[in-house]
């Protein structure tokens, strides 16, 4: 199967809008976490993010959006964990798994937590 094709993505601070998280290939298994590294947006330091999952196929909001709608991963300073495991693992090894979703598929719309910019990294494996 080989290495997932990552792709860093800016977000906005919490003020401004979401920004959709759009698969670039057909993927079986995805992970989506803040990028932390020195020269992000957010200096290195984890900013927290919020917003929700969206699924491909509906539209359907994860949490929904009348339950307010956003949800908060990583509190602001933590060590980023992935916020999200979409998918069948077992494609990381190669196995089959039913495809999250294909090129241009919209799975989540994030933001920042705080009032600092921030980036996510996208791990898209088929």
């Amino acid at each position: 199967m080989g290495n997932p094709r990552e792709t860093y993505i800016p977000l906005n601070a919490v003020g401004g809008a979401d920004t959709q998280i759009v698969l670039t290939m057909m993927a079986r298994y995805v992970e989506i976490m803040e990028d932390v590294a020195p020269g992000s947006p957010n200096g290195g330091v984890a900013q927290g993010l919020v917003g929700n999952l969206i699924d491909p196929i509906d539209g359907s909001l994860t949490p929904p959006a009348a339950d307010g709608g956003y949800w908060k991963q990583d509190a602001p300073g933590a060590v980023p964990t992935p916020a999200f495991a979409l998918g069948d693992p077992r494609a990381i090894r190669g196995g089959m798994g039913v495809p999250v979703g294909g090129k241009g598929a919209v799975v989540a719309a994030l933001k920042s937590a705080t009032a600092t910019a921030t980036q996510v990294i996208v791990r898209e494996y088929y």
